[in-house]
């Protein structure tokens, strides 16, 4: 136990780069979350968009 305390406190310094961890994932999860809902809402455009395109397509063949 006492060597995960001496881990943890990185000789001092674990009260600097514990929260920079922390906040360093905090961004890296926001940034994916962010990215993932942007994907998704271009996605659903283009889809959108496509639709009258293949449809005009289909009856220009007809």
């Amino acid at each position: 136990m006492e060597q995960m305390q001496t881990f943890l406190a990185m000789g001092g310094y674990g009260i600097f780069v514990w929260p920079a961890f922390a906040l360093t994932a905090v961004i890296l999860i926001g940034m994916l979350v962010t990215t993932l809902n942007h994907l998704r809402a271009v996605q659903s455009d283009l889809d959108r968009l496509q639709v009258p395109e293949q449809t005009q397509a289909q009856e220009a063949r007809q």
